[in-house]
């Protein structure tokens, strides 16, 4: 069987997440926003694991940079899998449980995001096209139409990015305890 092409297979899978959203909204299976929301007790643990997720694809460099409104991080480690896509919108998954070489076993560091903010946004290539999506409802991943500015003006070659939009609720001076 001819594997799909990765738009297919993107609009495939983010269909996929649509419809367990919807069957699991409606039958109250799984409570995947308080497991999210409680999981990481420290707001600021969202830093240390993408730092690690950053040492998992072999970066050899990583950034933050720091905004009232938002935090975008970039790192030059090996671009996205769609074995990374179902890692990243799932939650306790791991594509990474079975490599010794790598820390992130569980599934659940990246989500520490989502105590910053609710729609982590991730740019990168794959299969040697650009990706640009988002992440809704802590599962669903959503193409990004319009990329971000700072992401643009940067060098895309062989760099990963992710833009935190901050949550409303964080403290007005919260990047500068980052």
């Amino acid at each position: 069987m001819k594997e799909k092409n990765f738009k297919e297979w993107f609009s495939n899978f983010e269909e996929e997440k649509r419809n367990f959203w919807s069957y699991n909204e409606k039958n109250k299976v799984f409570n995947i926003e308080d497991v999210v929301e409680n999981l990481h007790a420290n707001i600021f643990q969202f830093i240390f694991e993408l730092i690690q997720n950053a040492d998992d694809t072999v970066a050899t460099e990583a950034s933050f940079y720091f905004y009232d409104k938002k935090i975008i991080f970039s790192h030059n480690g090996k671009n996205f899998t769609r074995e990374n896509i179902q890692s990243i919108t799932s939650v306790g998954y791991s594509d990474k449980k079975d490599n010794d070489e790598q820390i992130g076993k569980f599934g659940l560091g990246f989500k520490s995001v989502n105590n910053i903010t609710k729609v982590p946004e991730i740019y990168s290539l794959i299969e040697r096209e650009e990706l640009n999506f988002k992440i809704s409802n802590y599962i669903i991943p959503e193409p990004i139409e319009k990329v971000d500015l700072f992401v643009k003006k940067q060098s895309r070659n062989k760099k990963t990015f992710f833009v935190f939009h901050l949550r409303k609720d964080l403290p007005k001076n919260f990047t500068s305890k980052c």
